[in-house]
């Protein structure tokens, strides 16, 4: 994935922004040609620190046997952004302003590995279950404690666990960094003006949160810089 250095995410970001979404496409490359599937995930980090994606799929799913490299690509809150959502650029700015598109996406790429042994499934189904029910539910249901032994057996025996190792952490967040801090506060609050509530609010969050910040840091760093060329400038005039 292409990401220009405004919208890079740091991967630590990255990864607690997949967590909360914790949903993405899994796509693998197998005999049949590229494949995907949307699956709910957990995030679990082993004793050596390593990052793992732990989900299941049906057992008959052609993807279960698509072993190997993988890629989970993450995708986050996003909309339309008008130019009528932005305010007027300057007069003599030389790019008109024109529709865009925000959004959130992480892609994590890693190698593949599908377990059927219900020793690994069961407590993978337990994360997973805790990761989701409590976040979007409050609830506490679990698999192992809420199915009968007979229903339980019948399920692992229709499902493989996925397990992906995670080698490369790509994030980002196009959140209108190419303006400058007060403009993107002007549009996040156009956004939250719109009757399509939920995704509009979502990203204007996300442009408050990570957006505003950056661009402020940026402006700030270009005036230090200019601030260094002029001091510099006044010391060779006078010496």
């Amino acid at each position: 994935m292409y990401v220009a250095s405004r919208f890079a995410l740091e991967p630590e970001r990255a990864v607690e922004l997949a967590a909360q979404i914790g949903v993405g496409e899994l796509i693998t490359a197998g005999p049949r040609g590229l494949d995907a599937t949307l699956l709910p995930f957990n995030i679990f980090y082993d004793d050596a620190g390593t990052l793992h994606l732990h989900s299941h799929m049906a057992r008959i799913n052609p993807q279960a046997a698509d072993t190997g490299p993988c890629l989970m690509v993450v995708t986050g809150p996003n909309t339309y952004i008008s130019p009528s959502d932005m305010p007027p650029g300057p007069d003599d700015a030389p790019l008109a302003r024109v529709p865009t598109w925000n959004y959130l996406t992480v892609h994590l790429r890693g190698e593949l590995t599908i377990h059927e042994d219900p020793a690994w499934l069961i407590p993978t189904l337990r994360e997973l279950v805790d990761a989701h029910e409590i976040a979007h539910h409050g609830g506490t249901w679990r698999p192992d404690t809420h199915a009968r032994p007979d229903q339980l057996r019948r399920m692992l025996r229709a499902i493989v666990g996925v397990d992906v190792k995670v080698t490369e952490i790509i994030g980002k967040a196009k959140l209108s960094q190419n303006l400058s801090a007060e403009e993107i506060a002007a549009t996040a609050a156009n956004l939250r003006r719109r009757r399509d509530k939920s995704a509009s609010t979502q990203i204007a969050e996300l442009m408050e949160n990570l957006a505003i910040p950056t661009a402020a840091a940026r402006a700030e760093a270009v005036e230090r810089a200019k601030h260094g060329r002029w001091a510099a400038r006044a010391r060779t005039e006078t010496e």
